[in-house]
């Protein structure tokens, strides 16, 4: 397997991984790799499991969803002529912040996976160019030995 390839393979390894939600067992079998070999490269780069992501997800919505029904809350106890409580619009506010914050930094994680999929892309093909280089020079020598062998 050329350098290119192996780089293409790691990377749709990752894909599989964070993307689709196979297992690293299953990868390993898949790829006929040894798991740890796949786990160690795994927590060297920081994989991230597709699952964990979705799981954060649905957390961040339910803060949403819990923030949406305060809201509601303060806006029934205002249709009631209850006063506003000045707390717990802060709170609310508060909340407010930080889940725009957690949705930030989900954006945040999806365009680092996306910049290092940019990178491996561009480091395959700097690779390539290399491993064509190398046939390049390899044929040149070889061409050059040939000729020399001919000479009387």
């Amino acid at each position: 397997m050329t350098s290119v390839e192996t780089v293409a393979h790691w990377h749709a390894l990752r894909l599989a991984y964070e993307k689709h939600g196979i297992g690293l067992e299953q990868l390993a079998i898949m790829a006929r790799r040894a798991l740890g070999s796949l786990e160690r490269r795994a927590r060297k780069e920081g994989w991230r499991p597709y699952e964990k992501r979705e799981e954060f997800a649905h957390r961040i919505m339910a803060a949403v969803q819990q923030i949406i029904g305060e809201i509601e809350d303060i806006g029934k106890d205002l249709k009631d002529g209850a006063g506003i409580d000045k707390a717990r619009v802060e709170a609310v506010s508060m909340l407010m912040k930080t889940v725009e914050k957690l949705r930030e930094i989900a954006n945040f994680a999806d365009e680092l996976t996306e910049t290092q999929a940019k990178r491996d892309a561009r480091m395959a093909g700097i690779l390539d160019r290399i491993d064509t280089r190398i046939v390049e020079l390899a044929r040149h020598y070889a061409e050059r030995l040939v000729a020399k062998a001919a000479r009387p």
